[in-house]
């Protein structure tokens, strides 16, 4: 489950963390938080970013030739 946690420090620094989320899906989830909070002073891009969504393969079966 994608997790965004936020966090304002003493002196009104706001820091936001993304957990769950698969490449750059991250980034439409926390637009409108960026937005309300202000300017963005540096983005710091996790591992999880640079991974990708797994794709299924598909299997055929074909049925046993007789």
């Amino acid at each position: 489950m994608p997790v965004i946690d936020v966090t304002v420090s003493p002196q009104g620094e706001t820091t936001i963390e993304t957990h769950g989320f698969v490449g750059g899906e991250c980034q439409p989830a926390t637009q409108a938080l960026e937005a309300a909070l202000g300017l963005v002073r540096s983005e710091q891009l996790n591992t999880e970013f640079y991974q990708t969504i797994p794709h299924a393969t598909p299997h055929i079966r074909l049925p046993d030739a007789e």
